[in-house]
């Protein structure tokens, strides 16, 4: 496979590559590894949670209106006993 990148991109991944200490095709190499889904999602959880989904649907104002407030209080909760502000 060959990719073509604009040439401050190309500069980019060569200088990246020097300071890791690799050629840039180890390094262009490493980065897609890294980045690539992996396999530990299957395509059986995925069935599973778009069935949870599909379950899940409604277009009831009032079942909507609770599970944001029941969203709000689980947010509002988990950033309190955090410490952290994990939902702004």
């Amino acid at each position: 496979m060959t990719i073509t990148l604009p040439n401050e991109i190309e500069n980019l991944v060569r200088s990246a590559a020097v300071r890791s200490g690799v050629d840039a095709d180890t390094f262009v190499t490493q980065l897609i590894v890294k980045h690539l889904p992996t396999a530990a999602i299957d395509q059986a959880t995925i069935d599973l949670l778009n069935q949870w989904s599909q379950e899940d649907k409604t277009d009831d104002p009032a079942e909507i209106q609770r599970r944001r407030e029941q969203f709000t209080d689980f947010a509002k909760s988990l950033n309190e006993s955090s410490g952290r502000v994990i939902y702004p």
